[in-house]
């Protein structure tokens, strides 16, 4: 004897939408992948590299001289 098959529906980044607020997850090759939470370190860190990200990318370019 051998043990039913189960087909596995792959999911796009459209159902993944659709489905709304479902918690930490993500979308790996069409599996939804669940996430633990991050704690507050985690978010910290975070923090801190995406606003020196935003400084990084939003700061004016440097002025060229004219000769």
């Amino acid at each position: 004897m051998t043990a039913p098959t189960q087909t596995e529906t792959l999911l796009t980044g459209e159902d993944l939408l659709a489905l709304g607020d479902i918690g930490p997850c993500e979308l790996v090759e069409g599996r939804l992948v669940k996430m633990s939470p991050t704690r507050l370190v985690h978010g910290k860190y975070e923090s801190t590299k995406f606003a020196s990200a935003r400084r990084c990318t939003s700061s004016s370019p440097p002025k060229s001289s004219a000769s």
